[in-house]
């Protein structure tokens, strides 16, 4: 059966004109003036590219603590610095973000995505490591119920992929360490320290930078363990050797919730203050570090977050 399609008024549907060459040749001038008038605003609008020898500005961040359902005044803050921290870090035309652990509070699959979500406004690329909110503390003698175990390491990676790795970026090269497992005996440790030993052979042609959430020591490199806040007195040591023999440039690190500042020989040792919340009496209490990494060269500035304040709440 021939169907024929009708218009509304139940008339058959007029037939277009065919265009004549003049209209063709119209329709084809304007389409090249629409693409020149693209690629004039694509060039306005992109970045110079980078220039091979010029300073490598990095934002270290640490500490968002991102939650879905927080229970007091203080919770609900940490958004609101963690926006201010994205705001800061654009405006400050970074080349690279590095993020130093405790992405979340309680490491679960809704709050990953509510990091990614948050820090999805980043203008520069953005490299991660766990903390221990995220996949569980290290493991201390006599154990801990909520010590890092493959569950919640397995959770991470299929979240962010390899919880430790080497990436060339910016020009610098960034070792990303999972400090939580450092003692553990998990498989993932085992093969970490391969890959470290492997990275860490031999001095690398471009600046090397080592993130990872828990400071080496906090007063001298030869403390005791046992305590939260460092890194065992064996891996300590284990992983200061490669450093020295990689001519690692910084040690970066979060997880003290305020800053702290090391040096073993040539490499320095960077803890930055946290985005959601500081240790009481110290002050300025949130923020960041901002570092320019200038061939063996690294500076660092703090960078205080402002005052936040919830709706309707007064200072």
């Amino acid at each position: 059966m021939n169907v024929r399609f009708r218009n509304l008024a139940g008339r058959a549907p007029h037939a277009l004109p065919s265009a004549s060459p003049l209209d063709a040749l119209r329709a084809f001038a304007l389409l090249l003036v629409g693409a020149a008038a693209l690629l004039l605003a694509a060039c306005r609008t992109a970045p110079p590219p980078r220039a091979a020898d010029a300073p490598t500005r990095i934002a270290l961040i640490s500490d968002m603590h991102v939650m879905l359902d927080p229970t007091n005044n203080q919770q609900r803050l940490y958004p609101l610095r963690l926006a201010k921290t994205v705001e800061a870090v654009n405006a400050a035309n970074v080349d690279l973000v590095l993020a130093a652990g405790d992405l979340t509070e309680y490491g679960t699959d809704e709050a990953f995505a509510e990091f990614r979500r948050r820090v999805r406004g980043l203008t520069a690329p953005l490299l991660l490591t766990p903390g221990n909110h995220d996949i569980g503390n290290k493991i201390l003698r006599g154990g801990k119920k909520d010590a890092v175990n493959f569950g919640r390491l397995r959770r991470y990676e299929l979240n962010f992929g390899r919880s430790y790795y080497a990436r060339e970026i910016a020009g610098v090269r960034v070792i990303g360490v999972n400090s939580c497992i450092m003692g553990s005996r998990l498989p993932r440790e085992r093969q970490m320290w391969k890959f470290l030993e492997d990275q860490l052979a031999e001095p690398a042609k471009t600046p090397t930078l080592l993130l990872m959430h828990h400071p080496p020591f906090l007063k001298s490199i030869d403390e005791p363990g046992g305590d939260y806040f460092n890194i065992e007195p064996y891996p300590r040591a284990r992983l200061l050797g490669l450093a020295r023999q990689g001519e690692v440039l910084a040690i970066l690190s979060g997880h003290l919730h305020r800053g702290l500042t090391n040096r073993v020989q040539d490499t320095l040792l960077l803890t930055t203050p946290p985005v959601s919340f500081g240790l009481q009496g110290r002050k300025p209490l949130e923020g960041w570090m901002l570092l320019t990494v200038a061939g063996t060269n690294v500076s660092w500035q703090f960078q205080p977050l402002p005052k936040v304040t919830l709706p309707g709440q007064t200072e």
